[in-house]
Order: C-alpha cells, then sequence, then structure tokens
C-alpha cells in the first residue's frame, strides 16, 4: 500500500497564505468540534473510573491533544494529502474497565509497548500488507460499520430533542442544497442557535490556563501488557487505523502506511509518558477533511486544498490549511459528464486506449 511518497521537487510549490480557503477552515473547526464533543468524554470516563487525580488527567488530555496536532501538521505538511491523526477512541473505551486494575506507571509501560508493536507493524508494511489482501468489499464495510452508528442516532436524537436535533437535520439538507461547501457549518451553527434560544444550552464558567503536564515514570509488568498492551493494539489497528487508511484511499489519496504508521508508533512513544494511550489515523474527521466539500479541485495538474485540524492544546487550537499536488499520469485526463468536471474512471480509459501495441 506504500504508494504516496513526498512530492519531488518539480512540484507545484504551494503557500498557505494562497490555499486558504473558508471552506477548508470551516471543515477543520468542525473536525475540531467532533473530535472534542464525544471521543474526549470517552477519555474523561476512563480516568475517572481509574481514579487518576485531576493532573493526571489534564495530563492525558494535553498528551493527547499536543501529540494529535503536531503529528497532523508534519505528516499533512510532508506528504500534502489531508493527513488526520488522532486518539485511539476504542482505545480509550477499553481503558475503562481495564486501566483500574493497573497501576498508572504500568499502564504507561503498557501504551509503550502498544506502540512499539504498532511502530513494528507499521514501518514494516505488514499492516499494509495485511489490508491488502483484505477484499475492498469488506474493508468497505468495516468502514461503514464505523461511519454507520453516527447516521443510526440521527433519529433518536431527533425524538429525544426535536428542537435542536431538527435544526442540524435541517440545517444540513438547506445547506446541501444551496451551500453544499458550507452544509456541515450551516448545520452545526443552526443546532447551536436552536439549542440557545431553547434554553438547551447551559451556562457554564470555564477557567482557562496552561496546563502543566504530568510525566510519569514507566514500569512493565506482563499482567498488563497482556491486559492492556495486546487489547490496546488490536482495537487500534482494526478500529482505528484501518479504516483511516481506507478513508484516504477511497478519497483518493494513496497512503503511504509505513510513513504514517511509523510517525503515529514514534510520537505515541514520546508522549506515552505524559498520559497518551494510543495514536491512529482518524476515519470520521479524515472524511470531513477529504470531502469535496472541503475544497473542490482546481486546475490542472489536479490540486486539493484541504484542512487540517491541529489540537495543540484543549483551550489552544490550531487549524492549518494544506494543498494536496498530485502530478498525474499524462494518460489521465479531466473530462465532462454530466455537466461535471471529474477525473475518477478516465485514467484507465485512456491507458487501454492508448496502451503500446
Amino acid at each position: 500500500m506504500s504508494t504516496s511518497t513526498r512530492p519531488s521537487q518539480n512540484a507545484p510549490k504551494y503557500s498557505l497564505g494562497k490555499d486558504w480557503s473558508l471552506s477548508a477552515t470551516l471543515a477543520g473547526f468542525v473536525g475540531v468540534v467532533v473530535s472534542y464533543a464525544g471521543p474526549l468524554l470517552v477519555v474523561l470516563e476512563a480516568a475517572r473510573a481509574a481514579g487518576l487525580n485531576s493532573e493526571q488527567t489534564a495530563s492525558w488530555v494535553w498528551a493527547i491533544s499536543v501529540v494529535s496536532g503536531i503529528t497532523c501538521v508534519l505528516c499533512s505538511w510532508w506528504f500534502r494529502q489531508p493527513v488526520m491523526v488522532a486518539w485511539s477512541i476504542p482505545g480509550a473505551a477499553l481503558l475503562i474497565t481495564s486501566l483500574g486494575n493497573f497501576s498508572f506507571s504500568d499502564a504507561i509501560g503498557a501504551y509503550i509497548v502498544t506502540a512499539v508493536l504498532g511502530l513494528i507493524l507499521g514501518v514494516t508494511g505488514w499492516f499494509g500488507k495485511i489490508l491488502d489482501a483484505i477484499p475492498k468489499p469488506i474493508t468497505a464495510a468495516v468502514l461503514a460499520g464505523v461511519l454507520l452508528p453516527f447516521s443510526i442516532q440521527v433519529a433518536p436524537s431527533v425524538v429525544e430533542n426535536p428542537a435542536p436535533a431538527g435544526a442540524l437535520v435541517i440545517g444540513y439538507l438547506l445547506g446541501k442544497r444551496f451551500i453544499p461547501r458550507y452544509a456541515v457549518f450551516v448545520a452545526m451553527g443552526l443546532g447551536v442557535l436552536v439549542a440557545w434560544l431553547t434554553g438547551a444550552i447551559n451556562a457554564v464558567s470555564p477557567d482557562f490556563g496552561l496546563t502543566v503536564p504530568e510525566f510519569t515514570m514507566p514500569t512493565f509488568s506482563w499482567a498488563a501488557i497482556a491486559g492492556i498492551s495486546i487489547p490496546l493494539l488490536i482495537v487500534t489497528a482494526a478500529g482505528q487505523n484501518a479504516p483511516g487508511l481506507a478513508m484516504m484511499k477511497t478519497a483518493d489519496f494513496p497512503p503511504n502506511d509505513r510513513a504514517l504508521l511509523g510517525a503515529s508508533g514514534i510520537a505515541s512513544i514520546l508522549f506515552a509518558p505524559f498520559g497518551s494511550h494510543a495514536l491512529n489515523l482518524a476515519a470520521v474527521t479524515a472524511g470531513i477533511a477529504t470531502s469535496p466539500e472541503a475544497h473542490p479541485e482546481t486546475s490542472t495538474p489536479l490540486r486539493r486544498r484541504h484542512c487540517v485540524r491541529c489540537l495543540l492544546h484543549p483551550v489552544r487550537r490550531l487549524r492549518l490549511n494544506d494543498r494536496h499536488s498530485v502530478l498525474r499520469d499524462p494518460a489521465r485526463t479531466h473530462f465532462r459528464t454530466g455537466g461535471r468536471r471529474t477525473a475518477r474512471g478516465a485514467s484507465g480509459l485512456h491507458v487501454r486506449l492508448h496502451a503500446p501495441g
């Protein structure tokens, strides 16, 4: 699967200033909101169930936020692709029941073992080979399984909270009809507005400040490795990295699985002593960043400008706009179908027509 490399020096240069767009920035903002609206609650619940103190919990949140943002920026900048990196959601859910059974230092050691094993699977290409061996319909089914629960929850949410949830649905449908590039943001804005007008939003008094990370010296035990490392590796690889790579391929961004998984593995090792349990490629937020609405393709050679959501701090958030430039095969050209300009499917057709002999 390792087909993507850094663009050559002859590739068109790009700059953040010229490539910035409102739709890409809004897509990045929505990605941040999605990351913190639900997945972070799983981490907080795991910390509560394990009896961690406030300093350890704050350090955990700091670590997964900072390492996700840094890795996301560097990988997206280097490969010129919308690489979405986040913490392991199923891994955090797993820790709700298992973290409290071990000392926190043993858990940190187990995190490091998980990261090392993931690094080996990534850089050797074993994970990519396993994923390539899986039939594409099965990969697509796994990806659908990741996204389907979010779609199914729409109906009960409308029943339980008809005003704000209904506003979200209506806002999305209207946005998709009239301004598709901003449909998600319109839905979120209308939902927040209706929730505020109906009193569904409770006033809070946030205490802003910089988090002080807390270093924990790791210790290693076979029990923690068996109870945390192995299950955490399995759920992260199957539930996050595999759908994340599949999402990039589906969006026509062939990923370099060795480099991306290797980078996430190294980052996980470095930030594990501060509480980061596992880092992986995201699937749900990747769908937001790689969607055509994030930024449309422009002139040939194809250029895609996508946003990268960077989580540098639970309070401080940075968004970075990136452009992905791909030098297509000369045989791959644009053609018009039904009034829409597309390049998909053209490559195979022209290669067959112009193949030697």
